[in-house]
Formats: structure tokens, C-alpha cells, sequence
């Protein structure tokens, strides 16, 4: 079915591209009839048409990358049905999440009697001793101190990520990342990230930014993946700095160059997610989104988004709602939302 639909997708593009090669350049008509016109917009409907089913392709095929992962990872670790807590070593019949509890420090689980156990014990005393030397990962118990033992760190963090654990597969692959072995790197990743882990996606759509582990470069799933990994965690300066970043390069690919076309404009949406990426601790991510957003206002503040009439002393106002937008009047304002900026418009929180 998926071989089916990517054949249909690529015809589809194909004959797409066919039938727009011989029209006139996109900056061509804005030149001649102006961003809002009609020609204008049909242009872009085209150019949009096209991107969509581009994405659609690439998505496609990243999906059955994926997939092919998850069968190779089920067919050489068959999930299983059963696991001995290591706690208390009963029997846990259907491992899932209503009948285990994980660790947060290393990804292995116990049953959950002995987590209420152990919450029972550090509610009542304040101190749990209940897990000290038992570690199922890497810790051993020597007094006060728990000291790390990486062979066995790197033997049960894979026990785990082979049991399923999103995010003992994330760290197991930061593992390998040391050992510069960027198969396994990108074979727990990709595991990682199917389950939906936000640091998994972000550091996926890193790689596909950058052709990292032999991906290729591409700005459409470094979109996507870094969006995945925004939807749990919309405070993920990185994810919200790449998005950003790759809105920028595929709305300047798309679009040649052309940001401002109402209704097709990502300028809103780069300027939103940058600001998100300045409130994040990492100084060269703020600094970078400090600059993206610098050039973005340079290149739209001086005249007004409908007219296209200059600004005077930066005497223009910008749209209160995603300071995205500049007019030099209520009326250009007016004029600009019902061209399209309602739909490139997006809110501030």
C-alpha cells in the first residue's frame, strides 16, 4: 500500500511540476501585479500544491524508514509478555503501564506494590532505603555513595531500551554517539522517536538539518521532527530555534524568496517560535534566534505589509497579535487580514 501511494505521490508531483515550469516566476508576477493580487495568489496556490505533496512523499518515506527500524528492533528483541520485578522478583504478567512503575534515572521498572512501597516508606520517614544497592542499571552501594559501573551502566540501559523504554533508547544512543558508532546511534534514536520522545525528535531533526548519521540534509523532516518534539514540550529552546530556522530556509525555497505573499507568509510563525527559542537558557541558541529574529524585522518592518508604502521614523504599528506585521494605517490592516494574513497570523502566549 505505502509503495502505491509514494508511486502515486511522485506521479502526482511530477505532473505538477510539469504544468507550472513554463509559467511566469513567482517574483516576476509580484513585481508586475503586486503581493495581494490574484495572479499572485494562484501563483502561490500552486507553489503551496505542490510543497504539500513534496512533504507528503518525504514523510512517506521517512515513515517507512521507521518502520523498517521497529520490525529489525522487534525481530532481534520479541517484546515480552512477562518480566520479574527486581525489586521483589514476583512475576509481572503483561508488562505495560498499568502494572509497572519505570525508573526515571535508567529506564527499567519495578511492579507497582513496590512502588507504593517505596512512596509509603519515603512519606513516612522521609528517606527510602528500599532501592539503595538495588538499582537494576549501574549502581552499586558502597555506604553513602553510589558509584557508577559503566559496563553494567551500558549492559542494563540496553536491557531496558530493548524492553521498549523511550527514553533508556534516547540515552543508549547518546551512548553509541560517544562510541562514534552512528549506526546504533541512529537505530535507538529512530526508536526513540517513534515513541514520541521530545529530546529524540529534536535531536533527530538536528541530523536531518544537518545530514548527520548518514541521513540526508532535509529541511522538511527537520521541520517535522523538531515540531513533533515541540508538541510535548513546546518550551524546548532547540526544537523551537530549528523549527524556526527550517520555516525560514523551506518558505525562502518555496517561495523564492518571497515571505510576505498574505496568506502564504511563514513570518509569523518563524518570528513566534524564535521568540520561543530566546527564552530558553542555552546562550548560543538565544543568541542565534536573537539574530533570526533581527534580519526577519529588518527585511519587513520599513514598509507596510499591504501598501507597501515606507515606513517614516518607525512610525508604523505592528499587529499586536503576532508582531509579525507592520501599516502604516487601520485601514492597510484591515485590508492585509482579509487578503490573507488571517491565516498566516499566529497568537502570542
Amino acid at each position: 500500500m505505502a509503495d502505491v501511494k509514494e508511486q502515486q505521490l511522485r506521479e502526482k508531483i511530477a505532473s505538477q511540476k510539469a504544468s507550472i515550469v513554463n509559467l511566469p516566476t513567482l517574483t516576476s508576477i509580484v513585481d508586475e501585479t503586486g503581493l495581494s493580487s490574484p495572479e499572485t495568489k494562484a501563483r502561490a496556490q500552486l507553489i503551496k500544491e505542490l510543497s504539500d505533496n513534496e512533504e507528503q512523499l518525504e514523510l512517506l518515506i521517512e515513515s517507512e524508514r521507521v518502520a523498517a527500524v521497529v520490525r529489525l528492533q522487534d525481530e532481534l528483541h520479541p517484546p515480552e509478555d512477562s518480566e520479574d520485578c527486581p525489586i521483589c522478583l514476583e512475576t509481572i504478567k503483561h508488562v505495560n503501564n498499568a502494572t509497572t512503575i519505570r525508573f526515571y534515572c535508567c529506564g527499567g521498572f519495578t511492579c507497582t506494590k513496590c512502588s507504593d512501597e517505596r512512596m509509603a516508606k519515603y512519606r513516612a520517614e522521609g528517606f527510602d532505603e528500599m532501592y539503595r544497592g538495588k538499582c537494576p542499571l549501574s549502581c552499586v552501594c558502597k555506604g553513602e555513595t553510589l558509584e557508577r559501573d559503566e559496563s553494567k551502566y551500558v549492559h542494563y540501559l540496553k536491557e531496558a531500551a530493548d524492553l521498549g523504554h523511550p527514553r533508556a533508547q534516547r540515552l543508549l544512543a547518546l551512548t553509541y554517539e560517544r562510541q562514534d558508532n552512528e549506526k546504533m546511534l541512529l537505530h535507538y534514536i529512530t526508536l526513540a522517536a517513534s515513541q514520541g520522545d521530545s529530546i529524540a525528535c529534536c535531536l533527530l531533526g538536528g541530523y536531518f538539518t544537518n545530514a548527520d548519521c548518514g541521513l540526508p540534509k532535509s529541511l522538511i523532516l527537520a521541520k517535522h521532527y523538531s515540531e513533533k518534539s515541540l508538541e510535548v514540550d513546546s518550551f524546548d529552546s532547540i526544537s523551537a530555534y530549528n523549527f524556526s530556522l527550517a520555516s525560514l530556509h523551506l518558505g525562502l525555497e518555496r517561495y523564492e524568496g518571497v515571505l510576505n505573499i498574505p496568506g502564504h507568509s511563514p513570518i509569523p510563525t518563524i518570528l513566534f517560535w524564535a521568540r520561543k527559542a530566546q527564552e530558553g537558557e542555552s546562550l548560543p541558541i538565544k543568541g542565534g534566534a536573537t539574530k533570526l529574529i533581527s534580519i526577519i524585522e529588518a527585511k519587513v518592518k520599513g514598509h507596510c505589509a499591504n501598501c507597501r508604502k515606507e515606513a517614516e521614523c518607525s512610525s508604523f504599528k505592528r499587529c499586536v497579535r503576532c508582531l509579525g506585521a507592520w501599516y502604516c494605517g487601520k485601514e492597510c490592516q484591515v485590508q492585509h487580514w482579509r487578503a490573507g494574513h488571517k491565516v498566516d497570523c499566529i497568537k502570542r502566549k
